[in-house]
């Protein structure tokens, strides 16, 4: 897997934990002004699914997450849901209510979110959770909506899901790629 490095790097070298997640935080933000329109907070962005990763296998996901603003990026009242693994041995992130981030945009590669119609496609999201019961984990995700009816099943390009988790003691426990939803929808909302 190609994670291993990653994983064995954020272990051995606790301060490379934070460096690796204001790289993410900063990586999430890199878009081109042109690109990007700041909402304002009661915009959201709701849904869920399911993606399949190899080694992974199927992740589901469901969640409801507010953009932050121009004066401030984080957000509140946020729910997110991520379930992974085998039977006996699943896996179970819940997001904190307050997102550390939480950046909303249009991006024209995404396409449109409308219906209904909306001013952005694209949530880029940080946060701290539990993983499994045990606080102190953060994630770093993005979802896409490029319209209905958002999973593979229907007319491209589907909506899209990424995830990094990182447990508290510094491991990644899950990595999964920007991969369209095979089952699910997300659904961006500007109020």
């Amino acid at each position: 897997m190609t994670i291993l490095p990653l994983r064995n790097s954020v272990n051995h070298a606790p301060l490379r934990r934070g460096v690796l997640l204001i790289a993410l935080t900063l990586a999430a933000f890199a878009l081109s002004p042109t690109a990007r329109a700041q909402l304002a907070s009661t915009s959201e962005m709701a849904g869920g699914g399911s993606v399949f990763v190899t080694f992974t296998g199927r992740v589901t996901h469901g969640f409801e997450v507010h953009c932050g603003t121009e004066a401030n990026l984080s957000s509140i009242n946020n729910n997110l849901d991520i379930n992974w693994g085998p039977d006996k041995k699943r896996h179970h992130f819940q997001l904190d209510s307050l997102l550390i981030a939480a950046d909303c945009f249009y991006d024209p590669a995404v396409g449109s979110p409308n219906p209904p119609p909306a001013g952005f496609n694209t949530f880029i999201g940080d946060g701290t959770g539990t993983l499994d019961g045990q606080s102190g984990a953060t994630i770093h995700f993005t979802f896409t909506d490029a319209g209905e009816p958002g999973g593979t099943n229907g007319t491209p390009p589907p909506d899209t899901a990424a995830f990094l988790i990182i447990d508290a003691s510094g491991s990644v426990v899950l990595s999964v790629p920007t991969t369209a939803l095979t089952f699910g929808n997300h659904q961006a909302h500007s109020q």
